[in-house]
């Protein structure tokens, strides 16, 4: 298999995802008025980002930013791993898109500041290290954040 074939494989299987999830997510939580997915749904998203290269994150970890900032679906989000920490890990890495960075760290940020029985999932995150990193980082919004 030919490396640009494979690439053309993730593509799909990520456009797959989010479309399945953006699709669930604006008819169950949207039309309906009704913000209780069904169990996995649309967490599966989380399970999506394993399988995608670090170029190709930046879209599906922006729309779980813009999903953290619902209550109820935080809850089933960190209970999918959202702050998984060999995810973190791999997101807050150097050769992490600045883009993703800045997202995950507006995810982290919003889950502090919903409730304090959220600490424990970032204290599990194991990101203390990458955060003391980001407070000498060169980007100004990365510094910010």
């Amino acid at each position: 298999m030919t490396p640009q074939k494979k690439t053309l494989e993730v593509d799909s299987f990520l456009i797959f995802c989010i479309l399945f999830q953006l699709t669930f997510f604006l008819e169950y939580n949207f039309v309906n008025s009704v913000f209780e997915p069904a169990s996995g749904n649309p967490a599966n998203i989380i399970q999506c980002l394993k399988h995608v290269d670090l170029k190709d994150v930046a879209r599906p970890v922006a729309f779980l930013a813009k999903m953290t900032g619902h209550g109820p679906l935080v809850v089933q989000l960190l209970g999918k791993g959202l702050l998984n920490p060999n995810s973190m890990r791999r997101l807050l890495d150097n050769s992490s898109p600045r883009e993703v960075k800045l997202d995950v760290l507006m995810i982290v940020s919003d889950v502090a500041r919903m409730h304090k029985d959220f600490y424990e999932h970032i204290k599990g995150a194991d990101i203390l290290e990458h955060l003391k990193g980001f407070l000498t980082h060169e980007d100004p919004n990365i510094r910010a954040k």
